[in-house]
């Protein structure tokens, strides 16, 4: 399929790379892409360079000067392993762009195949398009991208969900993001993977999700995007599944850095020095069960800045139970170090390490898993 009448900018990056020495290097993938199929207007571009970063600066450095829009230091700048880039500035054409380089490992054939490679990456198959910006032509690796597209479905760009979800787990809220701004049916078995997996949650920074839930919440499908948000127990701000939810404060570890002695229950959180617990009415007290991690961990409840409760913990107990006082209560706990007391690359300086919420109401008691206590995120 050949596009290269279709877009504006399309055509200016064709023949900018065309006549430059990096011919035959870049390449076009993902949204911008699915966007021009969908006939909806395109984002940013994000763009594949084989090359060096310095063969990548060099090109979009060039670029940015053919359009006036060269700034020495600050457009082009190098971000997060990417050049990024933006053309024709405060205008009703402007475009971000992203270019990340590719350096061909020894021996590597610096071909398509490269570039087709990148495929088995990306997260769904809507987003696994690339555009030759050499020749024009737009490829589907994997011969299912056009399909998901056509028949308007979310398909991942293979089974292998473990693969694309555990390491990317912020990818669970964008599978919803897209539901809610494109009306894809999203195949029950993904949903069932993200309702088996909601725990993986526990390991995405709130920044990251408050801004999917922001895009799903305002999106043209959003009632069916939350209704199956919530059916996977991925809606953060859910606060009926639970009589508690957590507020400002409690940190996650990415997978793969959680402390070894607790990797066969990945449902755990830890607090900050000051972290946040609200309530719903009618809890009289909570239990906080943690592992002991440090000998000596003072921590204080305070309640309408007055400290009412305050304990050593050591490894002789692991679990505190607390009065509930008012709508909220704040954690003080004095912080440590992960990679000091266990096999960890984490360096942050947290507190208690949660792994389950018992809340009591009168003389009933109801245990949660940590990772059914939803988020308490905050709107400004």
């Amino acid at each position: 399929m050949n596009i290269d009448q279709k877009h504006p900018i399309i055509n200016l990056l064709m023949e900018y790379t065309k006549s430059s020495k990096y011919a035959g290097k870049v390449y076009v993938f993902g949204g911008f892409l699915r966007d021009l199929f969908l006939g909806r207007k395109p984002g940013d571009i994000d763009m594949l360079f084989i090359g060096t970063p310095e063969e990548a600066g060099d090109f979009s450095i060039g670029l940015t000067k053919q359009t006036g829009d060269f700034c020495q230091g600050i457009n082009p700048i190098i971000t997060n392993n990417a050049i990024r880039l933006c053309i024709y500035k405060n205008t009703s054409s402007e475009m971000k762009m992203d270019l990340t380089p590719y350096l061909p490992k020894e021996g590597e054939i610096c071909d398509e195949t490269i570039v087709r490679a990148t495929f088995c990456h990306r997260d769904f198959a809507i987003n696994g398009i690339y555009l030759d910006l050499t020749t024009g032509i737009i490829a589907d690796p994997a011969n299912i991208s056009y399909k998901s597209l056509e028949n308007k479905i979310l398909t991942t760009v293979s089974d292998d969900y473990d693969g694309i979800f555990k390491g990317f787990p912020i990818r669970l809220y964008r599978m919803f993001r897209f539901q809610s701004e494109l009306g894809f049916e999203i195949p029950n078995k993904q949903l069932e993977y993200a309702r088996n997996n909601a725990w993986l949650a526990n390991f995405i920074e709130r920044e990251r999700i408050k801004i999917e839930i922001n895009r799903i919440q305002s999106g043209k499908f959003s009632n069916i995007a939350i209704k199956n948000m919530k059916w996977c127990n991925l809606d953060p701000t859910d606060c009926s599944r639970s009589d508690v939810f957590i507020g400002d404060g409690w940190y996650e570890c990415e997978p793969g850095e959680e402390p070894y002695r607790v990797k066969e229950g990945p449902y755990f959180r830890w607090t900050s020095g000051n972290s946040i617990l609200h309530f719903n009415s009618g809890v009289t007290a909570i239990e906080i069960g943690f592992y002991n991690q440090i000998k000596d961990n003072i921590i204080k409840c305070i309640y309408n800045d007055n400290e009412y409760f305050k304990t050593n913990l050591n490894f002789h107990y692991n679990s505190l139970k607390i009065p509930v006082k008012g709508k909220h209560i704040e954690l003080n706990v004095n912080t440590f170090i992960p990679s000091h007391c266990t096999k960890t690359n984490d360096n942050r300086s947290l507190g208690i390490y949660v792994r389950e919420i018992i809340i009591y109401r009168k003389d009933i008691s109801t245990k949660y898993d940590i990772s059914k206590v939803p988020y308490l995120l905050r709107y400004e």
